[in-house]
């Protein structure tokens, strides 16, 4: 397996995604590789109600969880080789029959429940979590950033946020950084031993650089 690869909630609201699952096309064709989805804007309405109801976290974590799935299927609604997957075994399925298999994880979560019950938790943790299983090569997530900067470069009030390319994590934790992924990632990439890469999904073009390890516009963090 090439790559697991999270397609970011943000990403697939965007008016881009057809330009990005065009691309995913014809990688497909050249390497191995599986999507997850993001919760998107789903994931924020179970944040909200989470907020302003008495929802426990083990109920927020499958609900949340329950979005991806939701988001899952309008990605294969916009691929023309995705399908839906629901367990590992089907993954190599898919790919031997010349799919793109999109990883819908609730089922698959809810049997191993391997991941702490939290708004820590997200996509982003999942996908280092399914790479693991996979011993995929490399774990990909696509974000609508170019990757780690020193402040958030979306706020206005920024004079200047200095885009990061690398990270090792045995010097820092991400936490003197604006970094775009969940707060449990790093903890994992530690305990798999494992590297991460945050790419811009709006440059499609960059996923083959990464795949190819090529230079390019992204982050590593090892």
């Amino acid at each position: 397996m090439d790559a697991v690869i999270k397609i970011g909630g943000s990403i697939l609201k965007n008016k881009s995604i057809k330009k990005l699952c065009e691309y995913l096309n014809e990688l497909s064709k050249q390497f191995r590789f599986v999507l997850l989805p993001g919760g998107g804007e789903y994931a924020d309405l179970v944040r909200n109600h989470y907020q302003n109801f008495p929802i426990s976290d083990n109920n927020a974590h499958w609900m949340a969880i329950t979005c991806e799935n939701i988001l899952g299927f309008f990605l294969v609604n916009n691929l023309e080789l995705g399908i839906p997957v629901f367990t590992l075994s089907e993954i190599a399925k898919a790919i031997e029959s010349s799919k793109i298999p999109v990883f819908l994880p609730f089922q698959y979560l809810y049997e191993q429940d391997p991941l702490p019950h939290s708004w820590d938790v997200t996509s982003d943790s999942i996908a280092a979590y399914i790479a693991k299983c996979l011993q995929a090569d490399k774990l990909i997530l696509v974000k609508d950033v170019d990757g780690i900067y020193t402040q958030d470069p979306k706020l206005k009030s920024v004079d200047k946020a200095e885009f990061i390319s690398y990270i090792n994590l045995n010097t820092n934790d991400l936490a003197r950084t604006h970094s775009c992924t969940d707060f449990y990632l790093p903890t994992l990439l530690r305990n798999y031993n494992r590297a991460c890469y945050i790419v811009n999904g709006l440059f499609p073009e960059r996923l083959r650089q990464i795949l190819m390890n090529q230079k390019g516009i992204y982050t590593l963090i090892d």
